[in-house]
């Protein structure tokens, strides 16, 4: 039997009371759910306000039974472009890094069987990035930066231009291997390509 839901909503309010409870919000999200017997499907989009009115879409294609851990397979798939790192949570980063202006276009496949994550593959592009790196909280209680720092509690600014490239997460016999097939970088007008890296 084939069975068809749409979902739309024009505003949802999301807590993530795991990490701090910072209240985020979804606008204009839009699924639909297909299921035709042992397949279901899912696509979908949303709007993401408070990171500058950025638009995801995402989508979704599983076969077998998804109630049994180990009886469905599928792929999934998931875009962004332009997203502001600046405005996403920086619980996201490393507790000692900010990021303070970049933007970020990223396309994700991912791939289920048995169901256990199989690879996950994508193409990611980075432009006009500048991280900077922040004293421990200690040091900035005493009013100390760290080694190499300016005094102001920031120790480190790193800028770039631009870097892009593919990347292959897969699982193998003995643990997970991960594959850049192709890496550009480009910082202070001098750019480096990389062919292929493991």
């Amino acid at each position: 039997s084939r069975d068809h839901i749409s979902i739309t909503a024009n505003k949802i309010k999301w807590q993530d009371k795991m990490r701090g409870g910072s209240m985020r919000h979804i606008h204009e999200l839009n699924v639909d759910l297909r299921n035709d017997g042992r397949r279901h499907q899912l696509d979908g989009s949303a709007l993401l306000p408070e990171f500058e009115e950025q638009r995801i879409t995402f989508s979704v294609d599983v076969q077998g039974d998804i109630l049994e851990t180990d009886a469905w397979g599928g792929k999934a798939y998931l875009e962004a472009k332009d997203i502001q790192l600046s405005q996403l949570p920086q619980e996201m980063f490393f507790p000692a890094l900010r990021t303070e202006q970049g933007a970020a276009t990223v396309m994700v496949w991912g791939s289920w069987s048995g169901g256990r994550l199989q690879s996950v593959k994508g193409r990611a592009e980075v432009q006009n990035m500048a991280i900077i790196k922040v004293p421990d909280s200690g040091a900035t209680q005493s009013g100390q930066a760290t080694s190499g720092g300016t005094g102001d509690g920031i120790s480190s600014r790193f800028e770039f231009e631009m870097a892009k490239g593919s990347f292959l997460w897969q699982r193998q016999q003995e643990g997970w291997g991960l594959a850049i097939p192709d890496f550009e970088f480009e910082r202070g007008g001098r750019r480096w390509q990389i062919g292929r890296a493991h």
